[in-house]
């Protein structure tokens, strides 16, 4: 007598899971077997019949809960159902399963274009349920999905644009696993509403032929747009004829992060008409490899005709370095965008600022051994904190040319020289090399002010206070400036300026409901400017450790407190943050609040504010502006 068994290691459910709770019944060859039963038994001596149907646990056939066998004399038909009474497989002739044919036919479903939707999947954690292996595969796709091959030998222009193609049409992001492609130039456009185009360490995409490399390019009219485009994880190479390297017009409300440029002749990173758009650590430099053919500029921003220029953008940690006969970075038409950090090094110019351009905000930028100059402004209302101009160059380091209203506060200039059509300069706190001669070091005829200058010597350190400078006031001209005492007496004419001082502040973070962040002893001071009641903060806090922080998150340890008096309203900060939980939002809201010392610090996502102390981990990084007014 024959024992029954499985024609799988195990009874298996639709889900693919081991049978549990099932029922099997055994019938007539060719027959249904709960119409036509046969009789099997329990023992091989066929002397304990069966009643059926027989019940399974885990996969297995059980006899009062205990794993079992059953016998059967002959062939004989199977039906498998599942606890509730659904089919799971009919075979109709044992003598099928209980040869290699069954295995070989097994074999080759599994090997089908369907095969993957007969293998479960379930993922781990609680509440997790059953999925098909081909669902939880088709979450992703991949350029090699579409026939790409990688190798930077076979030309996957082809495999690209039918990728892309696919991914706008599903609504999914394509994945470029990490080798090199080699593509046509001018051949792709990686543009779409709401595409991810994400590499996988960090593919290179080695571009042949004339004209553009990497394009995103929205190919219509001026207003026309992309967004929530994500371009992350690339390395861009191109070559003598390739003109841009990393080209973009008309995308907006999107992040571009981590991508190199190799090899092109004119523009590194081309960035037409962009709003609202993140850029993080985009690099030109030598230091990524040998550069045959160099760029006339890295960085350069501007317009796609009258009215769309590129505004309100972030740029994080760009590098273009190491290419002697261009510019940097050059903002030829840009309103609005704040640079974070980042190196402007050993071009001919480092950072030039176009005529069309305004409002433009640069914090802790670094510019130095540049051929001709470190900076050139020719713009309004453009403004410098904390930034680096030290290039040993013949020439000025910062030249104003027609640049209005131009702020210099903090960072280091070696020379600066304001031309005629220039006025309004500003320069606080800023710190001047000792060596050089002219008033402070700055030489030309265009307007200025200066408070709070010092002497740099070539360590960096401070070696003496330089005389401040106010210029012509109502025909007087004051050579030193305006001095008020360590310990201020407010008049109570509201009209008086009798108020103003420099410091610094110690910030740290704190949770509104629970727990802790810990922060580093050496990164948690900023730097404060207060004018008469007026006060204006700034600085760069970062996080040692956090100890499961809970509720809304502040920034305490304001110098002053915020006015509390009827006139008094809030005030918005300007915050940019990194290193948070990879579930946080990126925009960051922050506002001081009437008769406060402290920020409160909130997410925003999906048109509403939210807490986002638990956002916060060990290596969070926040870069905090904020003016305001208090009583004090």
């Amino acid at each position: 007598m024959l024992a029954i068994e499985s024609p799988l290691p195990l009874f298996v459910g639709r889900d693919g899971l081991p049978l549990d709770a099932g029922y099997i019944y055994f019938g007539t060859v060719n027959l249904n077997p709960v119409t036509s039963p046969v009789t099997v038994y329990w023992d091989a001596a066929g002397t304990q019949p069966v009643a059926q149907p027989v019940r399974t646990s885990r996969g297995l056939i059980v006899r009062s809960g205990t794993p079992a066998k059953v016998y059967a004399s002959g062939n004989f038909s199977m039906l498998v159902r599942e606890s509730t009474g659904e089919q799971v497989v009919y075979e109709r002739n044992s003598a099928e399963w209980q040869t290699s044919a069954y295995v070989d036919e097994l074999r080759a479903d599994l090997a089908s274009t369907s095969g993957a939707g007969m293998v479960g999947f379930l993922q781990s954690g609680t509440g997790a349920v059953v999925r098909t292996s081909q669902d939880k595969m088709r979450e992703s796709v991949s350029v090699k999905d579409f026939g790409a091959i990688g190798g930077g030998v076979i030309n996957d222009t082809t495999a690209f644009n039918t990728a892309i193609a696919f991914c706008k049409l599903m609504g999914k992001g394509l994945k470029i696993p990490d080798d090199t492609y080699l593509l046509t130039a001018g051949a792709v456009n990686f543009a779409g509403q709401g595409l991810a185009i994400v590499g996988e360490g960090k593919p290179t995409l080695q571009f042949t032929g004339t004209g553009r490399a990497f394009a995103m390019d929205t190919l219509l009219s001026n207003g026309s747009v992309f967004s929530d485009m994500r371009v992350e994880n690339l390395r861009i190479v191109g070559g003598p004829s390739i003109t841009d390297g990393f080209y973009s017009r008309g995308i907006v409300r999107s992040v571009f992060r981590n991508i190199v440029v190799r090899e092109c002749s004119a523009k590194a990173f081309h960035i037409l008409h962009g709003v609202s758009n993140q850029y993080d650590s985009l690099k030109y430099s030598a230091n990524e490899g040998a550069q045959i053919t160099r760029p006339a500029y890295g960085v350069y921003i501007t317009n796609n005709g009258a009215g769309y220029y590129t505004a309100d953008c972030t740029f994080i940690n760009c590098i273009s370095e190491d290419f002697s006969l261009g510019v940097g970075c050059y903002v030829h038409d840009g309103s609005g965008n704040v640079f974070v950090g980042g190196t402007f090094e050993g071009c001919n110019i480092g950072l030039a600022i176009g005529e069309g351009c305004r409002r433009n905000h640069f914090i802790s930028v670094w510019c130095e051994v540049n051929g001709i100059r470190d900076i050139e402004v020719n713009s309004t209302a453009n403004t410098f904190d904390d930034c680096y101009f030290g290039s040993s160059s013949s020439g000025p380091n910062v030249e104003v040319g027609t640049g209005k209203g131009t702020v210099f506060r903090g960072g280091y200039i070696r020379t600066a020289n304001l031309q005629s059509a220039s006025s309004d300069t500003l320069f606080i706190g800023c710190g001047f090399d000792q060596n050089l001669s002219g008033t402070l070091g700055i030489t030309g005829t265009g307007t200025y002010r200066v408070f709070s200058a010092t002497k740099i010597d070539n360590s960096g350190n401070v070696v003496g206070n330089m005389d401040d400078k106010l210029g012509t006031v109502n025909g007087l001209t004051l050579s030193k400036g305006i001095t008020f005492p360590a310990t201020q007496v407010a008049s109570s004419d509201a009209n008086t300026l009798d108020d103003y001082e420099e410091g610094t502040w110690t910030g740290s973070l704190a949770t509104g409901t629970s727990g802790t962040i810990t922060m580093n002893s050496g990164l948690r001071t900023g730097s404060y400017i207060k004018i008469g009641r007026v006060v204006t903060v700034s600085g760069v806090f970062y996080v040692d450790s956090v100890s499961s922080p809970v509720g809304e998150l502040s920034l305490t340890g304001l110098p002053f407190p915020a006015n509390s008096g009827s006139s008094s309203s809030r005030a918005a900060a300007a915050v940019w943050a990194s290193g948070l939980q990879a579930t946080a939002t990126t925009q960051i809201m922050g506002c001081i609040i009437s008769g406060e010392s402290e920020i409160k610090l909130q997410k925003f996502a999906s048109g509403s504010l939210s807490a986002m102390a638990a956002d916060v981990k060990a290596d969070s990084q926040f870069y905090i502006s904020l003016t305001y007014v208090t009583n004090v």
